[in-house]
């Protein structure tokens, strides 16, 4: 089984050659690896022309965004399964494609999706995210975390690429319909596939406004009024109860209670 990586970037010189490492690290060796740079001005491109005989496919030329750059990926590549890993991030392990190889060659799932790492760059903490159970109301409020899944090359000539309207959740766009409305087969896959760190368009703060009105559209096309107005409405209770225990135990701790 073939597996394509895709890494798309643009003015990432800081962060690109730990990116590229990482993929040429992988124990996985039938791997194809493609970069998609948005015509950088930067040093990025000298960095990927130093690796540029273990990279399969370069592409550097403007685009629209960053989902227009991984359908451009995804157009060129020859493998059977799609990883996306972006020039912020890298595999958590040498190991990890490996075993989502085996995870597909093992199962009947279309799309796999493992933990993810998150980095504060600033701080250097990290935050584990764990997605085990995925149902309507998971996807309702959350996205599969992109730089922790993968998926049969095909599910894109069945269901269309990316919808590049989208500035930023255009990930989410794709897993909802692909899970809600064509139902296909997805396995968890209990190991952190990669370390996302923060700092891209999805979590800067000058992007919110455009990100929740593109979810609250995505929402709309996925999800009946009644379906929005309950689990609108059970989150805000969740949420409640998980402040109020936060409170509680603020307390304890204090000795107040």
């Amino acid at each position: 089984m073939k597996i394509s990586v895709i890494t798309v970037c643009k003015n990432s010189e800081s962060t690109i050659e730990r990116t590229i490492e990482s993929v040429l690290m992988q124990t996985y060796k039938s791997t194809e690896y493609i970069i998609v740079d948005g015509k950088s001005t930067d040093k990025t491109l000298p960095i990927i022309n130093k690796y540029r005989d273990k990279i399969s496919s370069v592409i550097s030329e403007k685009d629209s965004g960053i989902w227009q750059a991984i359908n451009k990926g995804i157009a060129i590549a020859t493998g059977d399964i799609i990883i996306c890993l972006n020039a912020n991030d890298v595999f958590y392990k040498s190991n990890v494609i490996e075993k989502v190889e085996a995870e597909f060659t093992s199962s009947d799932a279309d799309l796999i999706y493992g933990d993810l790492i998150i980095l504060d760059p600033k701080t250097g903490k990290t935050n584990y995210k764990k997605t085990s159970y995925v149902d309507r109301l998971f996807l309702y409020n959350n996205s599969l975390p992109h730089p922790s899944t993968a998926c049969r090359i095909d599910l894109f000539k069945r269901y269309g690429f990316f919808n590049e309207k989208f500035r930023i959740a255009g990930d989410y766009d794709w897993f909802l319909r692909v899970i809600l409305e064509k139902k296909i087969k997805i396995h968890y896959l209990n190991i952190p596939f990669s370390i996302f760190s923060l700092g891209g368009i999805s979590t800067n703060k000058k992007y919110e406004k455009i990100l929740k009105a593109e979810v609250k559209l995505i929402t709309s096309q996925y999800f009946t009024l009644l379906e929005r107005i309950l689990y609108k409405n059970l989150m805000l209770k969740i949420m409640r109860i998980l402040h109020l225990e936060n409170i509680l135990k603020s307390r304890a701790k204090l000795n107040l209670i």
